[in-house]
């Protein structure tokens, strides 16, 4: 085994009381013949969380290294991967898995070290997640959702379908060259700093610095709608916060055009179009999709999707009594 550390893990966690023994014993099952250290931060939890994080680091405290905040650092507006766990990571690569996920496969960090060993010109390496209910129920929904072939994708290629399906690729997949994400230190990129969300913007980051490396095997679970989740969060969210988002990740792409110097713009401005699309659905205002400006988009869409938005959209009243149906159910 070499002696250097080779990957750094990055785990944030606050409140991931009945999740983080899964998230922990993905980490010390990991069977490499390298070593790796997972940086966790937990931001203050309340719940039992941080406890849980001694007894591992107890334990494993070769692998394991906490830092226990005593105050919350996200609703301070800090960046955490930036300020407290970038600049501790002793590895080449840079690999993440948030506290209420967990990696299901216990060769997954070898298999995505080997796969970019090999392939030199590729910065970033994916693979398929699974999500799971918060309960733990397998919910037969994989990141991504249609079948990709594995193997090398050059940035354009990458990027089309990343901008088609935003699900295309999970955090708790990404393993990523370290010296990418160290060389941003001293400036963000301002695509990175507009951007309402954390993994995203990376995804875009280090599709513009070197090719993909995408593994067809389920090695990560993502937990829906956990408590503390973004996803559980949005729902919470005023109208004047969701505005804001949505308004957020127009300029995150919009900026992203700038820094690649407009050299994938035509797939950028479809993607900016995809989320004015999604708006209209969000606001339910479905004759507007048929509009038009948005027929490249609509007829992209599934057969039974496209007649759903038809039929509601000529006939609104009845979308109230489907659902009202379903609700029945």
């Amino acid at each position: 085994m070499q002696d250097e550390i080779m990957v750094s893990v990055s785990c944030l966690t606050y409140n991931h009381e009945p999740y983080i023994r899964d998230c922990l014993e993905g980490f010390v099952n990991q069977k490499t013949n390298f070593k790796f250290e997972v940086l966790i931060h937990d931001d203050a939890s309340t719940d039992k969380t941080a406890d849980i994080i001694r007894e591992y680091e107890a334990k494993y405290p070769d692998i394991i290294k906490p830092i226990y905040q005593t105050e919350n650092q996200f609703q301070k507006g800090i960046r955490i991967n930036r300020v407290y766990q970038y600049p501790r990571a002793k590895g080449k690569y840079l690999a993440w898995c948030e506290g209420d996920d967990y990696w299901c496969d216990e060769n997954k960090l070898q298999k995505q070290y080997d796969a970019m060993e090999s392939n030199t010109d590729c910065v970033i390496c994916f693979h398929t997640t699974k999500s799971i209910s918060e309960n733990g129920k397998d919910l037969n929904r994989n990141i991504p959702k249609k079948g990709i072939n594995e193997g090398k994708y050059d940035s354009r290629n990458w990027l089309q379908m990343y901008f088609e399906d935003s699900k295309l690729c999970q955090l708790s997949s990404f393993f990523v060259k370290a010296n990418v994400t160290m060389g941003l230190e001293a400036t963000l990129p301002t695509f990175m700093t507009v951007s309402p969300v954390g993994d995203k913007p990376l995804v875009l980051l280090y599709a513009s610095k070197g090719n993909i490396y995408f593994i067809n095997k389920i090695m990560s679970a993502y937990r829906i709608c956990s408590k503390g989740s973004w996803n559980e969060r949005v729902k919470s969210f005023s109208e004047e916060k969701k505005r804001d988002i949505f308004n957020r990740s127009i300029q995150t792409l919009e900026e992203y055009d700038k820094y690649t110097e407009y050299q994938y713009t035509d797939l950028v401005q479809l993607a900016i179009k995809r989320y004015y699309f999604n708006q209209v659905i969000e606001n339910k205002e479905y004759k507007q999709l048929f509009s038009k400006e948005y027929k490249e988009i609509f007829q992209s869409l599934p057969a039974k999707q496209k007649l759903y938005y038809r039929i509601f959209g000529c006939f609104p009243g009845l979308e109230k009594i489907y659902q009202r149906g379903r609700k029945g159910n």
